[in-house]
């Protein structure tokens, strides 16, 4: 057992049972029920002329709000009932591993009772190269059912042994950038991971572009989630970490259908040091600060919303060591508690400028309407109708993503959270950067380039007619896989042997 690894190209999914009437945020049965709800109104919006959902869009919600189908989710007072808003997490329980080899298609299912989590996470930890681990024994028939499919890999093969090569790389570095939301933040003496999501690496990718496995990060002191959307928080990458690898996550005082109740989750999983944090509160690991920061945007709305108490609960985090400070705001923005461009002030006047700010930068400019189809389709039962005819936008969109960086006093500003590699573009997560033909791909109002913050950056004002004036911060494009560290007072970006960009600059091919 000591002598092989989980094949890189192997899927984990963490598939859990429920028995909620409506189903739990935990698990795909309330997005089934959902979808099954909504069905007479997404008929109707598929029908529809995508140019039309400003116009038809309020009628069509005020349809469905009257609709059988919406009033069997209300109590007697015609509020969303309790069975439908807090689900109970006792009914909701993980069950079963699902693995695939994604260039084989081999896959099976392996069904875990409560009590063996413990016992296939650690199992499931060192297989994925924690050498950090001692050995443990298989549950059940898991190692064979991997062997006999062709999901195991001896250590000393190249798919694993390039991964020391990467670990050398990173090791020395402050930040490195994995894609999408997940960065690592590395002391003298300790690293940690903002929303580890880490994607099976395939034979379709470039040889010397993959995504980052978990044998390549080395020793992780802890993990660290922003809030419980699956892109933020996915059980299957957590269980490729120690079960006792502290985990810092946001309080969330009740699970709801916006939010997971992520310390109960991961409890559940036989993670033994789960950290809540609540706002302006910090916690040290070894010389690394974590403070947690008020999580305000990607909400229903941008503004007021139905039963305002039932949120999607988060932070956002300042991480400092003793030789970078940098902030991850994901998708942050504004809601009717609180803009992320005032906290970022009062974290500046707290506890100083940081060197960089990695920020989402995608705006959710949206009508109510467009929530149906998308991946929170539960934010639509929470818009007052009042404002179904009112478009939200309830992320920073670039022009504020630079208005955060500068309320921060950051020197660097960082676009991220909007993909940035094929194995996200490929699940619909960011605009499509591969250059191989010359040509790249971007949906400018949902999914722009990173570089469009870089232009905000440079026109931040028109002092005279003639002439435009930059902001005092400096803009910063990473490529998964590349980090960055502080020399002398400077970022310098290092990139990675088995995670190098393929692709040349060429004219972006703009999709409105």
């Amino acid at each position: 057992m000591t002598g092989v690894r989980l094949a890189p190209a192997v899927r984990l999914y963490v598939e859990y049972s429920d028995a909620n009437e409506f189903g739990s945020p935990a698990s795909t049965k309330l997005i089934d029920n959902l979808r099954d709800v909504m069905a007479d109104l997404r008929g109707k919006i598929r029908a529809m002329d995508p140019s039309e959902v400003g116009v038809r869009g309020a009628s069509l919600l005020q349809e469905f709000r009257n609709s059988e189908r919406f009033r069997n989710l209300l109590d007697p007072g015609g509020r969303l009932a309790d069975r439908v808003l807090y689900p109970d997490p006792a009914l909701c329980k993980p069950a079963a591993l699902q693995f695939t080899h994604v260039d084989t298609g081999a896959g099976f299912r392996f069904e875990v009772d409560s009590a063996e989590w413990p016992a296939v996470h650690e199992f499931i930890a060192q297989l994925a190269g924690d050498e950090c681990l001692p050995g443990h024994a298989a549950p059940g028939t898991l190692f064979a059912q991997l062997a006999v499919r062709g999901m195991l890999v001896k250590a000393d093969s190249s798919p694993i042994s390039y991964q020391a090569t990467a670990r050398s790389e990173w090791s020395s570095c402050d930040i490195t950038w994995l894609g999408h939301n997940t960065a690592v933040v590395r002391s003298g003496k300790a690293a940690v991971i903002v929303d580890p999501w880490l994607l099976p690496a395939s034979n379709r990718y470039p040889e010397t572009f993959q995504p980052a496995q978990r044998g390549e990060l080395g020793g992780i002191d802890a993990l660290i989630i922003t809030h419980s959307h699956p892109d933020h928080f996915d059980p299957a990458t957590l269980l490729q970490f120690r079960c006792d690898t502290p985990v810092i996550v946001p309080r969330v005082h009740r699970e709801s259908l916006l939010s997971v109740e992520m310390k109960t989750r991961l409890l559940e999983l036989g993670f033994s040091d789960v950290r809540e944090l609540h706002w302006w509160e910090s916690a040290w690991i070894a010389d690394i600060e974590v403070v947690a920061l008020p999580f305000y945007g990607e909400q229903p709305t941008s503004g007021e919303q139905l039963i305002p108490e039932v949120r999607n609960s988060g932070n956002a985090y300042l991480i400092r060591t003793p030789g970078v400070s940098c902030a991850f705001v994901a998708d942050c923005g504004r809601d009717s508690r609180g803009d992320v461009r005032d906290v970022a002030l009062e974290a500046y006047r707290r506890f100083g400028s940081v060197e960089f700010l990695f920020s989402g930068y995608r705006g959710w400019r949206i009508y109510p309407i467009q929530l149906v189809e998308s991946s929170v389709p539960a934010y639509a039962l929470f818009v007052p109708p009042d404002l179904y005819a009112v478009r939200q936008s309830i992320m920073n969109d670039a022009a504020e993503a630079v208005d955060t960086a500068e309320h921060w006093h950051a020197r660097y500003l960082v676009p991220y959270a909007d993909g940035g590699a094929p194995w996200f573009w490929e699940i619909g997560l960011g605009p499509i950067l591969d250059r191989s033909e010359g040509q790249a791909r971007e949906w400018i109002h949902f999914d722009p380039m990173p570089e469009r913050v870089l232009d905000k950056l440079r026109t931040r004002s028109a002092p005279t007619a003639k002439t435009t004036a930059p902001s005092p911060v400096h803009g910063m494009v990473m490529r998964p896989g590349e980090s960055v560290s502080m020399l002398d007072g400077h970022p310098r970006i290092l990139k990675a042997i088995h995670h190098m960009w393929p692709w040349n600059e060429a004219t972006v091919v703009t999709a409105v």
